[in-house]
């Protein structure tokens, strides 16, 4: 299992019809205010003599996020996360003889959101994803083949309600769909 966490800021400036954008993941106050100054700077080499339009910030700022997700993984046992990862390997693994290797990923990632604009208003959000793959590579003789089939998006762990590990794993049997 591998887990993380990543942090960072990200400023973007709106000018003349133009975007400038900058990002760190180191958060201290002078480093953000170093990162303020740079697009600053970058803004008044681009030869602009123009203020930021405030008009582009004169409405409210409305982010539309998911409300809710079915089941948040972050409240699934590490066990039944990897009994998912078995399931899809075993089935991948049966699919054929020539089946010479399978390779499964699971992965969930949650990223908090803030994000306020020149005049104050401030947004926050909560996006939840989950990502599952199954690749196998079949081989026989000289020839070499590799299939790879993934289902994902922003839900939490109900995804395996609509698509169980094993169906993921068995779409590489029957090749892609015609729709």
């Amino acid at each position: 299992m591998v887990s993380g966490l990543d942090v960072g800021v990200g400023f973007r400036i709106l000018f003349d019809k133009r975007t400038i954008y900058g990002f760190t993941n180191q958060i201290s106050k002078e480093t953000l205010f170093d990162l303020a100054k740079s697009l600053n700077c970058a803004v008044k080499e681009d030869g602009s003599k123009t203020q930021a339009n405030r008009s582009l910030f004169s409405r409210p700022f409305v982010l539309n996020l998911p409300s809710s997700i079915g089941k948040d993984p972050e409240g699934v046992s590490i066990e039944e996360k990897a009994s998912i990862v078995k399931r899809a390997n075993d089935v991948a693994r049966r699919l054929d003889p020539h089946v010479r290797q399978a390779k499964v990923i699971y992965r969930d990632h949650r990223q908090l959101l803030s994000i306020a604009d020149s005049d104050g208003t401030l947004v926050k959000g909560d996006r939840v994803g989950t990502i599952f793959s199954v690749q196998v590579v079949s081989a026989d003789g000289d020839r070499v083949q590799t299939g790879y089939e993934a289902v994902g998006g922003r839900m939490g762990f109900e995804l395996f309600n609509l698509h169980p590990p094993e169906e993921v794993a068995g779409w590489l049997q029957k090749g892609p769909s015609s729709c």
